[in-house]
């Protein structure tokens, strides 16, 4: 197939004409997997708010499971003394300290054969109550995030957490041979960002260092997005806030990362804190964010949600409508599937929160629409092509949607499109490829009999969605300087 030039990030972009940024569309579980676990029917007593839940969703071939982490109060007396069904019009006060003792988390795993029916398995490792009969991995600990580290020579440290520890109230890691015994979390010894979030962390195989993004705050007052390194798991860099929202309607809260074709993606949980009479005060939706290095972020499409809440509020038995925080996504069969946290509430209030799940195709991660009904246009960045095969990855909406493509001559900021004899818009055959991507071809010309030179691959757009552009073609960049 070629090489694939997804439009998102904007280096794959040259000309833009009446058309805007989406987001692809999710399609969304309506199955709740696991629901919230002590006023369950059995009772799970230690599960009693799951909170934000910071999911940490992958397959483990050494077990044949998928595994989710995630944090959870095992101790609050706040949620444990009502009821979901009177908890409505009534406010969390979780900070009474004169009515209820301080919350304890932990982190507690669950797990799946099939990534549907999960089961909370008896680990036997965590006294909760005088027993070890419950699914918790680590106690006084949150906002972990856990993965399995292939490449690691120490089968000690095959499974790897950075946590904020509780306890001590310092950052720290955690170590395991199983994912289920996990060695006493080892404080940083140097520096310690706030943490109050899903400290995520990954090995980055571009700069051959371990990368955590975790969250620190501006006066206090405004939750930002920071990055650190580390050679060794244990040793980390200060944190360098890498991104920041706009004010208190607008705060990113937490940002688990994945890599796709030489692009960071993000999938930023944003926290609307600011108008209290806003249909989503203390709402919390998840936005994709991208980024080329890891360093300089920006939004796909700024308050457009990737994975929406569902319509409603607390009460109203929804369970996605108040809160969604995402784990990173695990490929299957082609598709991203995203598992994330649902909420019923407000991110402050009561809430209880079940493990969902929603779907996207990896290419169809964010694309470009018309502006309005007369159409638009999309330009590639510079390129050379090297051969016949020539395809887009698109979506035509309803019986109107159509797209034409031309092979163009780069053209100047204010200068009109000028299409190559032959390879023009009236030329352009569009076909649905069994792989669902639409090939193009100009009919009996050749993509491999244009000139050797840099051209630009123009789409017009009706009614459609543009993702991406590939086949036999190279992307020229332009030099800087």
């Amino acid at each position: 197939m070629g090489n694939f030039y997804p439009v998102l990030p904007d280096c794959n972009v040259g000309y833009l004409r009446n058309v805007r940024r989406v987001v692809g569309k999710v399609e969304k579980d309506p199955r709740v997997l696991l629901s919230e676990g002590y006023f369950s029917n059995p009772s799970v007593p230690w599960e009693q708010r799951i909170d934000n839940g910071y999911p940490n969703v992958f397959y483990d071939g050494t077990y044949g499971e998928y595994r989710c982490y995630y944090t959870c109060f095992i101790r609050d007396e706040a949620s444990t003394e009502l009821p979901p069904k009177e908890r409505v019009d009534k406010e969390y006060r979780f900070y009474d300290r004169g009515k209820y003792a301080p919350r304890v988390a932990g982190i507690l795993l669950i797990t799946s054969k099939d990534g549907v029916h999960w089961e909370r398995p008896s680990l036997g490792v965590c006294q909760w109550e005088g027993s070890t009969d419950n699914n918790i991995v680590l106690t006084h600990v949150h906002g972990a995030s856990v993965f399995k580290d292939d490449r690691e020579p120490d089968p000690a440290k095959r499974y790897k957490m950075v946590v904020r520890h509780d306890a001590h109230d310092k950052m720290a890691v955690s170590f395991s041979p199983d994912g289920i015994h996990w060695c006493k979390p080892i404080d940083w010894p140097q520096y310690n960002p706030a943490g109050d979030t899903h400290n995520f962390a990954f090995w980055d195989e571009r700069i051959g260092r371990y990368v955590l993004i975790t969250r620190t705050w501006a006066q206090g007052t405004i939750r930002l997005a920071a990055r650190c390194e580390s050679d060794d798991f244990i040793h980390w860099t200060e944190p360098v806030e890498i991104y920041r929202g706009n004010g208190f309607d607008d705060q990113i809260y937490s940002m688990p990362v994945f890599q796709r074709g030489g692009v960071y993606y993000g999938l930023g949980s944003i926290f609307h804190g600011g108008d209290r009479a806003g249909e989503d005060f203390d709402c919390v939706d998840c936005e994709l964010l991208y980024s080329l290095d890891g360093w300089h972020w920006e939004r796909a499409a700024l308050g457009q949600p990737l994975i929406p809440r569902s319509p409603g509020r607390y009460g109203d038995d929804v369970p996605d409508c108040g809160c969604i925080y995402a784990s990173a996504p695990v490929e299957c069969d082609g598709k991203y599937v995203i598992y994330y946290f649902g909420s019923n509430g407000q991110h402050t209030n009561f809430r209880e929160a079940s493990l969902m799940r929603a779907f996207i195709d990896p290419d169809r991660l964010a694309g470009y629409t018309p502006k309005s009904a007369e159409g638009g246009y999309l330009g590639s960045c510079w390129v050379k092509v090297t051969g016949d095969e020539l395809y887009i990855v698109a979506d035509l909406l309803g019986d109107r949607g159509s797209i034409e493509a031309a092979v163009c001559w780069p053209t100047s900021l204010h200068g009109p499109l000028q299409e190559l004899e032959g390879y023009g818009f009236a030329d352009s055959l569009i076909s649905r490829h069994s792989n669902g991507h639409l090939r193009v071809q100009f009919g009996t010309r050749r993509l491999s009999d244009l000139p050797d030179e840099r051209l630009m691959l123009v789409f017009r757009l009706r009614d459609a969605v543009l993702y991406g552009y590939g086949g036999d073609i190279e992307a020229i960049r332009r030099e800087i300087g």
